[in-house]
């Protein structure tokens, strides 16, 4: 979609504007080819079509009431018209104000009743005075309270001159301010203290204000002034709705999850979208509902612009839609899934071609579904056209290449995680995973010959427990065995508490080893070796550290299946718990152990994952035979 602007009022001016804005594109494309891996291609902002910046020319100075001189000023400008959920668009030179009229007016329905409110009809001062209401618009008469939704969003604002390194990363905010005073007519900031205006400055680019009005409405978008460390235009649009906000920030943590990464990987995911069995089917049929957006630290762009929409699609390194559309969407693949806690819908987001050791933020904006918006279409636009964005989730990518991300495998269907890995022996993305899938897959077949000699299509007082049966047994074996078989990997030089020192004394791929001292201070077995052979001989993924399993996984493996099988766990005070299983972190604060599904980002206590904690009514003497 085109921005509409104003005309110029000079070609000196246009071309001037022109060339600022072509620098800033260029700036902005040497950035971004900076921050990329130097495989992947540069690209400019092509995320959102934002023509060229406005040329005001002259400021324009209206003669009518309630907009003269005495009240505009020298830099202020009335523009218009702005419809019901309807955004309008404007470049604001630093100092300007935008200037806008509500009306309080509205459409009746077919019985002429008034309770049924379709329509805020939004019109400049100039239109109002020329034109009065059309057909089916009446004015409120009975004084009665008309709710009004105004929301705006920051586009673009200026930019960091190269070099001046001692500016803040983002320029100050937008400010909207509001009167419903005919006397005051359109406010600034100059009147700010006034009793009868309403200030609200942007947050991150965003603001909503809502209120119930009974007299017209003078609403002012007034554009700050600049230090000589900035440069180019602000530009934003503002929505007006009878039903709800157009656009909308959510300040709420939980809503994307970072799951983990590697060197040049990330994986994250949506909250549940339900958390309801009978609703699932249905959820995943309606497909994917977000938009995915990211921002290097190294290099941030979306710094002042990150809770806007349109922001964010100007402005961002990285995003993707589900159509397919996006600045590099080819790096973003989305998909549905049902993995995790629960087995409940989500969305997951698994990124490729980030810069190693290097910060991210990460975004999530819901745009509205075309089928559920179409009950609320009336000709005037879409109510919550403009998106409704989430906050940023931070994640980071590692240094090292010893550690991988896995996802999406056929067997072990719940590992989401970075394991142990060999970019000289596994060149592709799923071949790695494809080996240990198969070799976790081999030793289940050997468990289910083993759980063939349990009576388990016995009558239940024939059974081997009465609340557990032998499904039970296969699903706690399995999501047991899988994370064994795959230890979650963090790389050797983190920094991580929870984690302990595995194959130290074995080369890393490129055939480096370990200084001597550190291969003094890590040999001992637990150290010196990975937690199964398996890693050593197929793997050969060299020093890495392994965040442990947690303990309730094999636990839960003890309590479900017969003990014929003579399975069992180290207790937490035996000498092997240390290098084999570790505990949660009861507060939820920090992942101290590995669990599939089990998310980098924490959430409050009340929101975390659940997890069995019905080992603790047990005993269990004897030790794991396979893998612990």
């Amino acid at each position: 979609m085109l921005f509409r602007f104003l005309p110029s009022r000079s070609a000196a001016s246009l071309v001037a504007t022109i060339s600022t804005f072509l620098y800033l594109l260029a700036f902005s494309v040497a950035v971004l080819a900076a921050e990329l891996p130097s495989h992947l291609p540069s690209n400019n902002l092509n995320g959102y079509d934002i023509g060229l910046p406005l040329d005001l020319g002259d400021t324009y100075e209206p003669s009518f009431a309630p907009f003269d001189s005495s009240y505009l000023g020298k830099r202020a400008v009335v523009i218009g018209p702005l419809e019901n959920n309807r955004p309008s668009k404007l470049n604001l030179r630093p100092g300007e104000v935008a200037c806008y009229q509500l009306k309080k007016t509205f459409s009746t329905d077919s019985q002429g009743s008034a309770a049924n409110v379709r329509r805020i009809d939004l019109d400049t001062a100039e239109a109002a005075l020329n034109s009065s209401a059309g057909a089916g618009i009446v004015a409120r008469q009975d004084g009665r309270r008309l709710p009004v939704f105004l929301s705006a969003n920051t586009c673009l604002q200026p930019y960091r001159v190269p070099g001046n390194d001692k500016a803040d990363m983002a320029p100050p905010q937008l400010t909207l301010l509001i009167s419903n005073s005919s006397q005051i007519g359109c406010p600034d900031m100059s009147m700010q203290d006034s009793p009868s205006i309403q200030k609200k400055t942007f947050d991150g680019g965003a603001v909503m204000f809502d209120m119930n009005i009974t007299d017209d409405l003078f609403i002012s978008v007034q554009a700050p002034n600049v230090s000589s460390s900035y440069d180019g235009l602000y530009f934003f649009e503002l929505a007006a709705s009878a039903q709800d906000y157009y656009h909308r920030y959510v300040n709420k943590d939980g809503q994307l999850l970072w799951l983990d990464s590697d060197a040049s990987s990330a994986l994250l995911v949506s909250k549940n979208l339900t958390t309801d069995a009978d609703e699932a089917k249905q959820v995943m049929g309606e497909g994917m509902q977000y938009q995915f957006y990211i921002d290097n630290e190294l290099y941030p762009r979306l710094h002042g612009i990150q809770h806007s929409t349109c922001g964010l699609q100007t402005n961002a390194q990285i995003y993707a839609t589900p159509d397919g559309t996006g600045n590099l969407n080819q790096l973003v693949h989305m998909t549905m899934t049902t993995r995790g806690p629960g087995g409940f819908p989500k969305q997951q987001f698994f990124v490729t071609g980030l810069n190693d050791t290097t910060k991210y933020q990460g975004f999530i904006v819901k745009a509205p579904n075309a089928n559920a918006t179409a009950a609320k279409r009336d000709g005037e636009g879409i109510v919550g056209g403009g998106g409704t964005v989430f906050t940023s989730t931070a994640f980071d990518t590692v240094s090292g290449t010893s550690c991988k991300m896995v996802t999406d495998l056929e067997f072990c269907d719940d590992i989401q995680y970075a394991v142990p890995g060999n970019i000289e022996k596994f060149q592709g993305d799923s071949s790695l995973g494809q080996k240990y899938d198969d070799y976790a897959k081999e030793v289940y077949d050997n468990f289910e010959k083993a759980l063939m000699q349990v009576q388990c299509e016995a009558p239940s007082t024939k059974m081997y427990s009465l609340r557990k049966n032998c499904d039970d047994c296969r699903r706690a074996y399995k999501k047991w065995l899988c994370t064994v078989v795959m230890p979650r990997c963090e790389d050797y030089s983190l920094d991580s508490p929870h984690s302990i020192v595995r194959n130290a004394g074995q080369p890393f791929p490129n055939g480096t080893r370990l200084p001597t001292e550190d291969l003094a201070r890590y040999s001992a077995p637990a150290f010196n070796t990975s937690r199964n052979k398996f890693i050593d001989d197929e793997i050969a993924p060299g020093p890495y550290k392994e965040l442990l399993p947690c303990d309730d996984l094999c636990y839960d493996v003890v309590q479900s299946c017969p003990a014929a099988l003579q399975l069992a766990c180290p207790l937490r005070h035996f000498r092997e718990f240390n290098s084999s299983y570790a505990t949660r972190d009861p507060e939820n604060k920090e992942v101290r152990c590995n669990y599939p599904g089990e998310p980098r980002t924490r959430v409050s206590a009340a929101a975390g994952l659940a997890f069995n904690t019905a080992f603790l009514c047990g005993v269990v003497f004897l030790v794991m035979a396979l893998l612990y």
